[in-house]
């Protein structure tokens, strides 16, 4: 059964029972009322016929005749004859059984004869009874005449109260099967069905803009996963072919030098200085791969306050003595203080600088600054090399590996990780990288770093 249809029945189902407790309620209380206000006015004449020491039979005739009640009074002979003192609109007058007048005792009765009224019997001695009876159709009346209006009344209650209950809640059954219909599509792997929020209470608008936004996190979170899993991808791919590389030339070696009888000292000498270079190589990378899964794991990084601007300084001066010639330009801050882990800001330094050393020429200008701006420290890295392709500077990201000429060239050294363990470094310590065209025509990097 569709949600729709239960809360209407159920809606209107309780219309039904509210109204009609109500209303018979109201009628019962009505019609008690009136048999009340009757069994009083013939319980009041009985008292007084009972209190009277004359002619009871005188008594009884006055007291019918002068009630403001329709009132039927009769006499009931010690010879089971019924003689009817004062006339009303109630007949006693087929009454015989002597087993009912004398089983009402001094109580009020309603089943004296077939028609609906109340009587009160009264024993004036010698077997002789005086009745007091008086009709309670009108009260009867009364109490049916209502009945049948409340039983139309509730009909057309239900009615209109299931109409309107169905026109209010539609939209918000309507957005509720939107919501499990969008929810359905996604769960069998259209995620391009979204959830809109609709019409409806506030309470489904919220539901609703709720249920949006936790799916769209859901799916960011798949598409995410999935950008990892093929990143994962791509950097196993790449670290095999990165190792496969120096892994490859020892071995070349390694079968050279197994014939070593027949292979020339000079060889034998090269292929153990190139064997060498290798095991070098391979040893960088493996420990560059070391750093980028121990900077995955922030809760090994000690931080500590850490004298950024002595960590530059000593690598500016170390560019100027291993490159003399080279053209540089710095503008560094003194004391500037970080909090942050004094070895991984070094390497940070040291890949940036190994970098310049690498991939520009050994004359091409470079310009340094270090500063403070507002809670970080601002540090610029500028050359007047070749830079990055443009595509790079668009995307701003990197990946594991990533040269930037096709040839893939192992002639300027290094693992390739370099600039991932600048961006790793970067973020461990809650700072941000950016790239871009320098004002010297080459590359600019760009660091920010909080201070504490």
């Amino acid at each position: 059964m569709r949600l729709q249809v239960k809360l209407t029945l159920l809606a209107t189902f309780v219309i039904t029972l509210v109204g009609l407790g109500v209303g018979i309620a109201v009628i019962v209380n009505n019609y008690g009322n009136q048999i009340s206000r009757l069994d009083q006015r013939i319980n009041a004449n009985a008292a007084l016929l009972e209190k009277s020491p004359s002619n009871k039979l005188s008594t009884a005739l006055l007291l019918g005749s002068q009630t403001d009640i329709p009132t039927t009074v009769g006499y009931f002979s010690n010879t089971e004859e019924i003689t009817v003192l004062v006339e009303s609109n109630f007949e006693i007058s087929k009454v015989s059984n002597k087993s009912v007048i004398e089983a009402a005792g001094q109580s009020v009765i309603s089943n004296l004869t077939e028609k609906p009224g109340r009587s009160r019997i009264v024993s004036i001695g010698n077997g002789e009874y005086v009745i007091f009876a008086t009709s309670s159709q009108l009260a009867v009346d009364e109490r049916n005449k209502p009945l049948r209006w409340l039983i139309l009344a509730v009909l057309s209650s239900l009615i209109l109260g299931a109409f309107a209950i169905n026109r209010l809640i539609r939209a918000d059954v309507r957005q509720i099967e939107k919501l499990a219909k969008a929810a359905k599509q996604i769960s069998n792997g259209d995620y391009t069905s979204s959830v809109q929020s609709g019409g409806g209470s506030a309470e489904i608008v919220e539901l609703s803009a709720a249920i949006e936004t936790m799916v769209n996190d859901l799916l960011e979170a798949y598409s995410a996963q999935k950008q990892a899993n093929t990143a994962m991808q791509n950097f196993i791919g790449d670290a095999s072919h990165e190792l496969r590389t120096p892994l490859t030339t020892i071995r070349g070696y390694a079968e050279i030098l197994s014939n070593s009888i027949a292979v020339p000292d000079d060889q034998q000498v090269r292929a153990i200085t190139r064997m060498t270079s290798e095991f070098g190589r391979l040893e960088e990378l493996i420990e560059d791969l070391l750093l980028l899964a121990e900077l995955g794991e922030r809760s090994q990084i000690e931080f500590a306050g850490v004298n950024f601007s002595k960590i530059v300084s000593d690598h500016v001066d170390d560019l100027a003595a291993l490159q003399p010639s080279r053209p540089i330009e710095a503008q560094i801050e003194p004391g500037l203080i970080c909090f942050g882990d004094e070895k991984l800001l070094v390497r940070l330094v040291s890949n940036i600088f190994s970098n310049l050393r690498r991939h520009t020429e050994s004359a091409a200008k470079i310009r340094i600054d270090l500063s403070a701006k507002d809670h970080n420290l601002v540090f610029r890295i500028q050359d007047a090399g070749s830079g990055l392709p443009e595509k790079y500077y668009s995307v701003q990201t990197t990946s594991p590996f990533e040269r930037f000429d096709p040839s893939r060239s192992r002639q300027t050294g290094g693992s390739g990780l370099g600039l991932s363990i600048i961006e790793a470094i970067v973020q461990s310590h809650n700072g941000t990288v950016a790239v871009s065209r320098s004002d010297l025509g080459g590359h600019q990097t760009l660091i920010e770093i909080p201070r504490n």
